[in-house]
């Protein structure tokens, strides 16, 4: 079934970049190196902090961090004749593994709704449904703009709890992960693309198609409890250096057993 909703706090995550991912089944996953605390605060300042293309209220929204409050219920529609839903079960999986305080979990059955629906769509089709489920006719021209979107919001200014995801699931192995990784994460808070990110996929000017280190960082500084939603830059500022070390202990380990090169999505070569 088809959801129509009106999302509050509104904003809109578009990719373009994806577009341009080739045929080619390669994963371009910069080499794991260590960055310095002012890259990283630097990278989390321009994706959660700004705003790739917002609606209403969207000033505050730049200035102020942006994130879910609880567990993530989540569905997955599969419109596609392409069947991808083993695919973006593990990407999920993986960020449940690898991003501390961050849960996604399945909607129950007969619940009145999950907070994220997940679409998996034909390129023929994406339009449309976009016009389908957007209600807003500004919000839906936006999005159908965009090779991938994703749309997040709610009711409580500062805290996500509603996200729309659009991923083209058709059109290719490289496509489907670039799409799935960039709009999904992004529908999770960090919602600005930046071109000076070379070794992040919230930057539709590089090759990077996959989730790096880089972006593992934001998230986890991003979902740390002591960064709550709300929190103005200067506050977040007190709390990320912190933040940022006991993001470096858990690093190692996952490393050690293979992170990120563990295959969370299928590739047909490797």
């Amino acid at each position: 079934m088809l959801l129509c909703l009106r999302l509050a706090g509104l904003l809109l995550v578009g990719s373009i970049a994806a577009g341009a991912v080739t045929a080619s089944a390669a994963v371009h996953q910069p080499k794991p190196r260590s960055y310095s605390d002012a890259e990283l605060i630097d990278g989390f300042d321009k994706t959660v902090f700004g705003v790739e293309s917002a609606g209403r209220g969207s000033g505050d929204e730049a200035r102020r961090v942006k994130k879910w409050a609880g567990p993530v219920a989540y569905r997955i529609v599969n419109l596609s004749r392409t069947d991808r839903v083993v695919a973006a079960e593990t990407f999920i999986a993986g960020l449940n593994r690898t991003v501390r305080n961050l849960r996604l979990e399945p909607a129950p059955s007969g619940s009145r709704g999950p907070g994220l629906l997940l679409f998996l769509v034909d390129r023929a089709d994406y339009q449309a449904l976009i016009r389908r489920t957007v209600t807003d006719r500004r919000e839906a021209a936006f999005l159908v703009r965009q090779d991938c979107s994703a749309v997040t919001g709610g009711p409580k200014p500062h805290v996500l709890s509603q996200a729309l995801v659009f991923v083209i699931a058709d059109e290719g192995d490289d496509k489907f992960r670039h799409c799935l990784v960039e709009e999904l994460t992004q529908s999770l808070g960090p919602v600005n693309d930046h071109a000076s990110l070379a070794d992040s996929i919230y930057n539709d000017d590089n090759a990077v198609d996959t989730f790096t280190v880089f972006d593992w960082f934001i998230l986890n500084m991003l979902y740390d409890e002591r960064v709550r939603p709300g929190m103005t830059r200067r506050e977040a500022r007190r709390v990320l250096g912190a933040v940022i070390q006991d993001g470096r202990a858990r690093l190692a380990p996952l490393i050690s057993e293979g992170w990120p090169d563990d295959p969370t999505l299928p590739r047909t070569a490797r």
